[in-house]
């Protein structure tokens, strides 16, 4: 099994206690507009960070099973793994 460290990882974490009195403290639509946008995009950026993780994940399963093929029928022994 294949797993990603997650203390190397990169994290983004959204306070929403903090973006709730920014927000509720915003008066002019240009600075709901702008907090709106940083949501979209703290959001858009915490995805993405998720997909490249799973991303990671997927293409070492893919690249593993290959190296049964190789080394198994050389004498080697391949561990198995769950895919």
């Amino acid at each position: 099994m294949i797993e990603l460290n997650q203390e190397v990882l990169p994290k983004v974490l959204i306070n929403r206690t903090y973006l709730a009195s920014v927000s509720a403290n915003a008066k002019k639509g240009e600075e709901k507009t702008y907090l709106s946008e940083c949501l979209q995009t703290a959001n858009w950026l915490t995805k993405s960070l998720d997909q490249r993780g799973a991303n990671h994940i997927e293409g070492h399963q893919r690249n593993c099973t290959p190296a049964r093929w190789i080394f198994a029928p050389r004498g080697f022994k391949v561990a198995p793994h769950d895919t």
